[in-house]
């Protein structure tokens, strides 16, 4: 008998921001406030500025992914 395997995925938020910093926190609180466990999902931030709630962020395991200018 073939067993069935359970096949978990995992979920990747991207969330972008182009010089635009508005609604960033929102987008991310909500993100975070999902109902699904932490372990099966994560958050990334890609933006090209620094922010002032980067290290709060960071501490919640939201991943910073920082675009410099060329």
């Amino acid at each position: 008998m073939l067993q069935q395997s359970v096949f978990k995925p995992f979920i990747s938020v991207i969330i972008t921001a182009f010089n635009r910093d508005t609604f960033l926190k929102d987008a991310i609180e909500s993100a975070l406030k999902q109902t699904l466990d932490k372990k099966v999902y994560e958050v990334i931030v890609v933006k090209n500025f620094d922010w002032e709630f980067d290290d709060v962020y960071s501490s919640r395991g939201v991943k910073n992914n920082k675009r410099s200018k060329s």
